[in-house]
């Protein structure tokens, strides 16, 4: 993953490419989010949005990313507030394997399990929306061959000062709903882009992204986050030229990820993944 220092800092948007897990175990989660993390009241909360594939319940887990976050008990990052939405295949909530949108908030990462997509009060779907916490997003990328991917937006709203969640991969951006503003309500804030998987303690981990290292930097091989922007306190989108960006890999030996690199057709990006297989160092 990679994320900011804390500052002055008000979302981000990137286009998130789409990867299936067809394969992959029950009680295991691999997928892609944005994120917004702050300190607030001594503890670290965040707001998140993204895509998964998650499959049954983990009770005993690890969460390995290539960007940022938790860890069980033993390693964990600097936790804080976050915000964010995300696309995840999961099996504890679906009984199936397919990708599917996201949302997750927490105001204490560290003691607090948070709330995924609608099962507690927090985040409010809009209505008519083009996601829907827990809905499926179709077709996933085809190794190889085709390349699917989905760009949203998490930024603080300078007029309601909600944490606002739109599509923008639609022919016009499309508002999903919002979170509550006093959620990170101030600064500094970090902003993060990641790719995470997790699973049991005794088991292999699922594969990140496409289930391959991004040696070859293709897209249609290589899971990636294109057109980065960061939001300014206007609701203005701005490349991240001048903000310093910290690389977190948990597990360099499993998974890996890309410098931030510019493309005249792709903006701000990185590449990320790795195969499955991985187990506890």
């Amino acid at each position: 993953m990679w994320r900011t220092e804390p500052g002055k800092f008000y979302g981000l948007r990137a286009e998130i490419s789409i990867w299936g897990s067809p394969d992959q175990q029950d009680n295991q989660e691999s997928g892609a989010s944005i994120l917004v993390t702050c300190e607030q009241d001594g503890r670290v909360a965040s707001v998140q949005a993204g895509f998964d594939v998650k499959t049954n319940s983990i009770d005993n887990w690890f969460f390995w990313t290539s960007s940022l976050l938790l860890q069980e008990a033993s390693t964990v990052l600097k936790v804080e507030t976050v915000c964010g939405s995300v696309f995840q295949v999961t099996t504890y909530l679906h009984d199936n394997r397919d990708v599917r949108f996201f949302t997750y908030w927490t105001r204490d990462v560290k003691n607090s399990p948070g709330c995924y997509n609608l099962k507690c009060p927090g985040f409010v779907p809009a209505n008519g929306a083009a996601l829907v916490p827990g809905q499926a997003v179709a077709p996933p990328s085809v190794y190889g061959e085709q390349n699917h991917y989905v760009t949203i937006s998490l930024n603080k709203d300078p007029n309601s000062g909600d944490w606002v969640v739109y599509r923008h991969d639609l022919e016009t951006p499309s508002f999903l709903g919002h979170f509550p503003g006093d959620i990170c309500p101030s600064t500094p804030r970090s902003l993060a882009l990641t790719g995470f998987v997790s699973y049991p303690k005794s088991a292999q981990g699922p594969p990140m992204g496409s289930g391959h290292f991004p040696d070859d930097q293709d897209d249609k091989k290589t899971a990636y986050f294109k057109h980065i922007k960061l939001y300014d306190a206007k609701g203005n989108t701005v490349d991240p030229i001048t903000t310093p960006m910290v690389r977190v890999v948990d597990r360099p030996d499993c998974y890996g990820e890309t410098q931030v690199i510019v493309k005249i057709k792709s903006g701000y990006m990185f590449y990320y993944g790795g195969p499955p297989g991985c187990r506890r160092s």
